[in-house]
């Protein structure tokens, strides 16, 4: 039977009023929640393989280039409209008018550069290659949380704590059972990680802490990898629903941190409060990045890269290497203002030198998609290998 009910479902558990839109009313895009409806139809998923959901993310994490032409050739599943023409509209209204195109096959991809400022989205011809790269890079990290407690957003003294936050500890426990399946137990393991999905989404971002907030989205983000490049077509289906909660907790947790460095003065920042600030910002940035990575695959462009080039980040690896207080104050001395770059500001410097230096390790993650869609001779002497 049909319910009469209007509200989403977390206004109505919480008896609040409700300002029904989608995707999200603005009381849930305020706090973060996933917002549903429980009368929303049951759209066609179409066909229930495709070359994703057959292979998973086996052949990305392999370094057989032969894989390299099936990355993103099959058109994933989600709660979209699956024919071709429906699908084309649905981008042209979310990205602007693109030619509708048979993406199987495609070694180019039509995006919106981000070498270039936000303001001015161009389309350009994508080098397939550094994607692909990045994307093994992207669906490696829950394997490397679990195996070194490692990821471009995790800070390396989390190694030597006695514990994890309970929201990455709970992500850790569902990634090291991830990589331990087997086929007889691969559902069971999918089960477990939705569930942790669940509970994380249920959060009340505006009752945590940035400590908290951050831990959550870190946690958040390794499951939804695992969902989205390897769920099956209905994990992957509310991996891609989830989405929408993900950027908004990304984007809500820039914004605190952005306050919160504003009003830290900076004589008395601490080691230990550095490292909570510059991993949110490097966690915001990676979260995004990730999304849009997949939305290349998905749908041939990227609609993150606005958002994305306002995020500031530590370019130089002094700072986040230090393995000590001691380390770290003597590196953070050696900085100047210019140390601290939006994503924007740090690829067009980049770009534009007539001698680019080698970028710190995070800023190389950052430059990839840079050299996926700008002529090569825009980076004189520049090849792909330098991101090696």
């Amino acid at each position: 039977m049909t319910s009469r009910q209007k509200s989403c479902v977390p206004c109505a558990k919480s008896k609040r009023r409700c300002e029904p839109q989608t995707p999200r009313c603005p009381r849930c895009a305020r706090r973060g929640l996933n917002c549903y409806y429980k009368n929303a139809p049951v759209r066609d998923l179409g066909q229930a393989h495709t070359r994703w959901g057959e292979n998973g993310i086996s052949h990305l994490l392999s370094d057989d280039s032969s894989h390299s032409g099936d990355v993103g050739s099959g058109i994933l599943i989600s709660n979209e409209p699956t024919s071709p023409e429906a699908r084309a509209r649905a981008i042209a209204e979310r990205f602007g008018a693109f030619p509708l195109r048979d993406t199987r096959e495609r070694l180019y991809r039509e995006i919106r550069n981000p070498g270039f400022h936000p303001a001015y989205p161009i389309q350009t011809a994508v080098d397939k290659r550094p994607i692909d790269k990045l994307t093994r890079i992207i669906v490696s990290w829950p394997r490397r949380f679990v195996q070194k407690l490692e990821a471009p957003f995790i800070h390396s003294s989390i190694q030597h704590a006695s514990s994890l936050p309970p929201p990455l500890e709970g992500a850790f426990s569902a990634c090291a059972t991830y990589l331990s399946k087997t086929d007889d137990t691969k559902d069971i393991v999918m089960n477990i990680i939705e569930k942790k999905v669940t509970q994380l989404i249920g959060l009340d971002l505006s009752s945590l802490s940035i400590e908290a907030h951050l831990a959550s989205l870190q946690a958040f983000l390794m499951l939804h990898i695992i969902q989205l490049w390897d769920g099956d077509v209905r994990q992957r289906a509310q991996a891609e629903m989830h989405s929408y909660t993900l950027e908004s907790w990304a984007l809500v947790l820039h914004m605190r941190v952005t306050a919160a460095a504003k009003e830290q003065d900076a004589a008395a920042l601490t080691w230990d409060r550095w490292i909570v600030l510059e991993s949110a910002r490097r966690t915001a940035l990676m979260t995004l990045m990730a999304q849009g990575i997949f939305e290349m695959h998905k749908y041939g462009v990227c609609s993150y890269v606005p958002n994305m080039a306002e995020m500031p980040f530590t370019t130089l690896d002094g700072p986040w290497d230090a393995h000590s207080r001691t380390d770290w104050t003597e590196e953070v001395g050696r900085l100047e203002d210019a140390a601290v770059e939006n994503y924007y500001d740090y690829a067009h410097n980049w770009k534009t030198s007539a001698e680019p230096s080698v970028p710190s390790a995070f800023g190389k993650l950052l430059l990839i998609p840079c050299l996926a869609c700008a002529p090569r001779h825009t980076f004189p002497s520049v090849d792909i290998e330098i991101l090696d």
